[in-house]
C-alpha cells in the first residue's frame, strides 16, 4: 500500500523534481545536448518517472494502483480518454483558422513520438498520477488539488523556457494559460475516469495535433 506524504515531504519531492530537471538542463548544455531528443528521451524517463518510484518507496503494483493504472479501470480510462480527446481536439481543430493555422500531418519520426507518446506519458505519471493524488489525499478539495497540480505543471516548462532564453516572451503570451487551462483538463479527466489512461490519452492528442498545425 502507498502511504501518503507529508505535506512537507510532498513539498520536498517537489523540490528534488525541479532540482533534477534543473541538473538535466545544466547537463544538456554543458555536453552539447539540448537538441538531442534521445537524451531528453533518457533524461524525461528517469526525472519523471524512476524518480517518484523511487522516493515513494513501495511495491511497484501498489504505486501502479495509486497513479491509475490499475488493469480493472482500464476500459473506463479509455473510455473518457476517448472521447475527452476527441473533444479537446475537436476544440483545436476548430479554432485554429482563427488563429490563423492550418493542418499539415507531421511525418512519424523519433522526435514527434517523443511529443506526442513519451511525453505525457512522463508528465501524467508524475503530476496527474502522483501529486495530484497527494494532494487529494493530504484533505485537498479535488479542484484546489487541480489548480495546485496545474500550477505547478507550469513550473519545469518555465525552466525549460529559460534555459532556451524564451522566458520572457512565452511568459507573457497566452501559453501559460493554455497549459494552465490544458492541465485542469487532464486533471478533471483523470479524476472523473479513475484512471492515468484517460489522461495520457488526452495528452498525447493534444501534443499530436500541435504537431499538426502550422
Amino acid at each position: 500500500m502507498v502511504r501518503l506524504l507529508s505535506p512537507r515531504r510532498l513539498a520536498l519531492f517537489f523540490a528534488g523534481f525541479l532540482a533534477l530537471w534543473v541538473a538535466a538542463w545544466l547537463l544538456a548544455l554543458a555536453v552539447g545536448w539540448s537538441e538531442a531528443t534521445a537524451y531528453w528521451a533518457v533524461a524525461k524517463t528517469v526525472v519523471w518517472v524512476l524518480y517518484p518510484v523511487r522516493f515513494w518507496r513501495a511495491p511497484l503494483r501498489d504505486q501502479l494502483a495509486f497513479v491509475g493504472l490499475r488493469a480493472r479501470d482500464l476500459p473506463r480510462g479509455l473510455a473518457w480518454g476517448l472521447a475527452a480527446t476527441a473533444g479537446w481536439v475537436g476544440l483545436t481543430l476548430a479554432i485554429a483558422p482563427v488563429r490563423g493555422q492550418h493542418v499539415a500531418p507531421a511525418a512519424v519520426t523519433f522526435d514527434v513520438l517523443y511529443v506526442c507518446l513519451l511525453t505525457p506519458v512522463c508528465e501524467e505519471w508524475l503530476f496527474r498520477g502522483y501529486l495530484q493524488p497527494a494532494l487529494t489525499g493530504l484533505g485537498y478539495r479535488f479542484w484546489l488539488a487541480n489548480g495546485l497540480t496545474s500550477l505547478l505543471f507550469l513550473a519545469p516548462h518555465l525552466v525549460g523556457w529559460a534555459f532556451k532564453g524564451v522566458l520572457a516572451a512565452n511568459a507573457l503570451s497566452v501559453y501559460p494559460l493554455t497549459i494552465f487551462a490544458l492541465s485542469l483538463v487532464l486533471g478533471a479527466v483523470r479524476q472523473r475516469s479513475g484512471s492515468l489512461v484517460a489522461s495520457i490519452l488526452v495528452h498525447a492528442g493534444n501534443n499530436t495535433v500541435s504537431t499538426w498545425l502550422r
